[in-house]
């Protein structure tokens, strides 16, 4: 096992936590966008949903996302198509993050450095 000093490790991390900066501020420009949108469509549910998805981060705190056994955001098979759509949208923007945020830490893997990753 590792242990690292943050300070030492946010010094180390300077232009991957910009980078980390920089898609999260994509992210959230795309869910607003989004949320937005299911404002103008009456749609109040899905605007907060897509509003609160994004998890603030604090570079003192390390978040853990324990993954569902489902998607609790998926909407119901009779949903309308409008819902179906957002569903859709949303499910792109998480995609292109995590593709996003996959590619910063490659690198780090590849180099053997999972800790900073």
């Amino acid at each position: 096992m590792i242990l690292a000093s943050p300070a030492i490790a946010r010094a180390a991390d300077q232009p991957l936590a910009a980078m980390r900066a920089e898609a999260d501020t994509n992210l959230q420009a795309s869910l607003e966008k989004l949320a937005t949108r299911c404002d103008e469509l009456k749609l109040p549910r899905q605007a907060a949903q897509t509003r609160g998805w994004h998890v603030a981060r604090r570079p003192d705190q390390q978040v853990l996302f324990l993954p569902a056994s489902r998607d609790p955001l998926k909407p119901v098979a009779n949903a309308s198509q409008v819902i179906g759509f957002w569903y859709e949208q949303l499910s792109r923007h998480r995609q292109q993050h995590a593709r996003e945020l996959f590619k910063l830490v490659k690198p780090l893997l590849d180099s053997n450095r999972p800790g900073q990753a």
